[in-house]
């Protein structure tokens, strides 16, 4: 298997970046707006993805990985604020789920969890491999 040229990874880079954005956004959105209660599909919608979510999330760590060993250089691509964002989003998701009536344990907070320490234990198994 030869490993993509720049352009394509780039590509690779910028669709899985869209689709693991997009998802963290929604999920954000739809924990605070409870939108499946207009939609109900929507939160399964949400919830199908979160596994999806993970594994592009995976897949970009490692290009990102490779790419790092053969280029020899950081790469530009920031990871670390994207787990930032998540647990900033588990925390607020957290005392908003312990100390209000309006949010509750549900498939979205869920999300939330699994998104989040995902993302944080795919970041820390990044961060222990040094090529």
């Amino acid at each position: 298997m030869t490993f993509p040229d720049h352009k394509t990874l780039h590509r690779l880079y910028f669709w899985l970046g869209l689709f693991t954005d997009l998802y963290l956004i929604l999920v954000a959105f739809e924990f605070f707006t409870n939108l499946h209660l207009r939609y109900p599909a929507f939160e399964q919608i949400l919830d199908a993805l979160s596994e999806p979510y993970l594994g592009a999330l995976a897949v970009y760590v490692v290009l990102k990985e490779i790419h790092k060993h053969r280029t020899g250089g950081a790469s530009l691509h920031r990871g670390e604020w994207f787990v930032v964002a998540w647990l900033m989003l588990l925390g607020i998701t957290t005392v908003m789920v312990a100390f209000t009536e309006r949010y509750r344990v549900d498939l979205i907070y869920t999300a939330v969890i699994e998104s989040s320490l995902g993302s944080l234990m795919i970041y820390i198994g990044s961060k222990l491999h040094k090529p």
